[in-house]
């Protein structure tokens, strides 16, 4: 959770979208994968992970995603993250935070509702009082929204 922490810090800090982190690994527990969400209308953090991984040749099936937000659940500007690990193979997910936004949440749900096991990380309340929660939690409204 570090890791995707410190990659969720290059994205931009201001924009209407939180700054997000993750870390792909494998069945071993070796990184496959990074990303960061780059800005809004571009490819969240996981996609691009799992972008990061296609472009190294590593597969993600049945491996994990670790992740500073849960993932989301809707389709925006890009579509839902949830279904795009769901599709990858990657069969467990660990969030430090659930989504504050009600449009986005439930990425979670809908891991679950297709096979994939997630858990909340056990140091959320550290995630929580990081400037990439805080920025995220800023405003209604204002970074919240993927």
């Amino acid at each position: 959770m570090h890791r995707a922490l410190s990659l969720a810090a290059q994205g931009p800090s201001h924009g209407p979208n939180p700054q997000v982190g993750c870390v792909l690994l494998s069945t071993s527990g070796t990184v496959v994968g990074e990303g960061w969400h780059r800005g809004a209308g571009t490819a969240h953090a996981e996609v691009a992970a799992l972008d990061d991984a296609r472009a190294r040749g590593l597969d993600v099936r049945g491996g994990t995603a670790v992740v500073t937000l849960e993932p989301c659940n809707h389709t925006g500007r890009t579509g839902p993250c949830a279904v795009a690990l769901a599709d990858a193979g990657v069969s467990r997910v660990v969030y430090a935070v659930p989504d504050p936004n009600g449009a986005a949440a439930g990425g979670a749900a809908s891991l679950r509702a297709r096979g994939s096991t997630w858990s909340a990380a056990t140091f959320a309340p550290t995630v929580s009082s990081s400037c990439v929660s805080g920025c995220m939690l800023s405003g209604p409204g204002d970074r919240s929204s993927r």
